[in-house]
């Protein structure tokens, strides 16, 4: 794992942190820095943040693996996979682009949709690719789903 993550740092040239808890909730960093940025100041190099949790059942263990992005970031990875999304189920042009104009990082997809394009909702589950696919990319569209407020 850590000449992995090494490698990683250097071929992306960004800051690797990893944030590892182990099954009695002890805590490990590891941080990794490209090779060619050791010593030289460069402090606005990219950051991948990684979240690692290791579980210990009885059966076998369970490893889980996360990772952190700021909202400005998420917000624009979720507009790319709603758009390939979309591009794949063939949504027409106009359809698309009111869907991704409700898309945001403070509200429940689906809410935000109700309240500003509720003529096109049946295109998001006409399809059960785009149903399956939609929470993959951050875009959630379960209506039991609640938002920060506790709104479903």
């Amino acid at each position: 794992d850590e000449q992995v993550l090494q490698a990683a740092a250097d071929c992306l040239y960004c800051f690797i942190d990893v944030y590892e808890t182990d099954a009695e909730e002890q805590r490990n960093f590891f941080f990794y820095r490209p090779i060619d940025a050791l010593g030289d100041g460069k402090a606005t190099l990219k950051r991948l943040i990684i979240f690692k949790k290791t579980s210990d059942s009885e059966t076998s263990p369970f490893v889980s693996y996360g990772f952190g992005l700021s909202l400005k970031y998420a917000l624009v990875m979720r507009i790319d996979a709603f758009s390939y999304i979309a591009n794949a189920a063939n949504f027409p042009p106009d359809v698309l682009n009111r869907f991704k104009a409700t898309i945001s990082n403070d509200s429940n997809f689906l809410i935000g949709a109700l309240s500003t394009c509720r003529d096109i909702i049946p295109y998001l589950y006409k399809l059960p690719y785009v149903a399956i696919k939609l929470p993959d990319g951050g875009i959630y569209i379960d209506p039991k789903a609640t938002d920060k407020h506790g709104l479903s």
